[in-house]
């Protein structure tokens, strides 16, 4: 596996962090060739079991490998942002908490969490960060094809929500969305009207979203999620995305939220999304 650790990478937005980068199996023999890039977040959890927070990883060397054996595959560049401490606020969308009846329900959920997270809302300086920093020194530094219709971003549970944050706030950036088992736990009165409302033109873009049976992120969250995510779904119908063309939802009946059934899926993802 060819992968580039740089451990820190510095930031004027967000506090350092580790990334990731792996190259395609081909990316030194063929000097003149040039890829899409899938950025995606929590990358400790990617490529090494060791380092990932369950003990299982994602499995993105073998899920890429395998889609390589098919006739036509673009393989990626997958960049790997480590979370932080911070995880939860870094992976918020802001903008839908803007009016001040929805901040104060936001941060009336949040006191549950009190001491279990780390929680500084900074949804909006995360994807400065990818878009003004990450990105760039990605595009200087590796053969991409640093156009809009080649780059991806993906990621599950908050990874999820602020991958859709991504494409509606940097359409112009970012083609797709992956959103495994997205978060979708917090004040609807807020959430999803926005997404309705800032979602990118069809034409340009690819949504990804799935969501298992068994989630057990809490009591009754199974049905909460899967009903909040059909509701995801027509608003994107309704915007002008069509099924199996540039949108895709999947549920998985049997499978709860961890790294290990995302592992089983992963390649549905990519494929949908990067090898069009």
């Amino acid at each position: 596996m060819n992968l580039k650790n740089i451990h820190p990478f510095e930031s004027r937005q967000v506090p350092r962090r580790n990334v990731d980068i792996w190259l395609p199996p081909d990316y030194e023999a063929h000097p003149e060739k040039r890829y899409p890039v899938l950025y995606m977040h929590d990358g400790q959890n990617l490529f090494n079991p060791a380092l990932s927070f369950s003990g299982v990883d994602w499995g993105i060397d073998p899920a890429l490998r395998k889609l390589m054996a098919e006739p036509g595959f673009r393989v990626p560049i997958v960049v790997g942002i480590w979370n932080t401490s911070n995880r939860l606020g870094e992976y918020m969308p802001e903008a839908p908490w803007a009016a001040p009846e929805h901040r104060a329900r936001l941060e009336a959920f949040l006191t549950k969490f009190r001491g279990e997270f780390v929680f500084e809302m900074g949804g909006d300086a995360y994807l400065a960060f990818l878009v003004e920093e990450l990105k760039p020194w990605v595009d200087a530094g590796f053969r991409t094809l640093a156009g809009q219709a080649d780059t991806n971003i993906a990621g599950s549970s908050m990874g999820g929500l602020i991958s859709l944050y991504a494409v509606c706030r940097y359409p112009a950036v970012f083609c797709g969305a992956g959103c495994v088992s997205t978060a979708w736990h917090f004040d609807q009165q807020a959430m999803l009207p926005w997404f309705r409302d800032h979602l990118p033109r069809p034409e340009s873009h690819r949504l990804y979203f799935d969501m298992g049976g068994k989630e057990n992120v809490w009591p009754k969250a199974n049905r909460t999620l899967l009903r909040r995510q059909a509701e995801m779904d027509d608003y994107a119908r309704a915007r002008g995305y069509r099924d199996d063309q540039n949108l895709l939802t999947r549920v998985f009946q049997k499978a709860k939220h961890h790294e290990s059934a995302w592992r089983e899926r992963v390649d549905e993802m990519i494929e949908f999304l990067v090898g069009q």
